[in-house]
């Protein structure tokens, strides 16, 4: 079954959510694997989680780490927090 879950995150259609350990579908998937940068806003209280497409964040976080000579290898960011 893992494999089958790491192919599919591969090829973009699910998302691994690391502090949860769950994989979930892709809200911008079309059958494509999308190169957009993503953060998930997870919910502390009802476990929602948000998907949104955010590379301006991502622009940002490539040169605030190249100011210090480092390299971002990640595709996507989870932060915790409460929805309404």
């Amino acid at each position: 079954v893992y494999r089958v879950l790491n192919y599919l995150v591969e090829k973009g259609i699910l998302h691994k959510i690391s502090s949860k350990n769950i994989f979930i579908l892709c809200e911008y998937c079309k059958g494509d694997k999308h190169t957009e940068n993503t953060v998930f806003l997870i919910c502390k209280v009802c476990n929602n989680v948000n998907e949104i497409q955010a590379e301006a964040c991502f622009d940002n976080l490539r040169k605030l780490s190249s100011k210090y000579n480092f390299s971002l290898d990640c595709s996507h960011i989870e932060l915790p927090g409460y929805c309404t």
